[in-house]
């Protein structure tokens, strides 16, 4: 019992780490994308790289959150 309540906290630990690594590379490239709006304007070739970037990364995010959500979901109904 103990060997798998070690493995579902191990996931969750693991699954923190992706996540926080995951905010952060989304708050540089934020941060990135604010800088070049500034200083290139709204419709430069640089501004637009980093927003599709930027919006490819939060698309991941929010994937991974549907993926956890289900699993937990499933997790949930095989425990009753």
């Amino acid at each position: 019992m103990l060997g798998a309540y070690f493995s579902v906290s191990m996931e969750r630990i693991v699954y923190f780490m992706i996540k926080q690594e995951m905010i952060k590379k989304i708050e540089l490239k934020r941060s990135h994308l604010i800088q070049a709006a500034c200083q290139h304007g709204f419709t430069s070739p640089l501004t637009i790289k980093y927003s599709e970037e930027l919006d490819h990364l939060l698309n991941l995010y929010a994937k991974k959150q549907i993926i956890v959500y289900k699993e937990q979901k499933i997790t949930a109904s095989n425990n009753t």
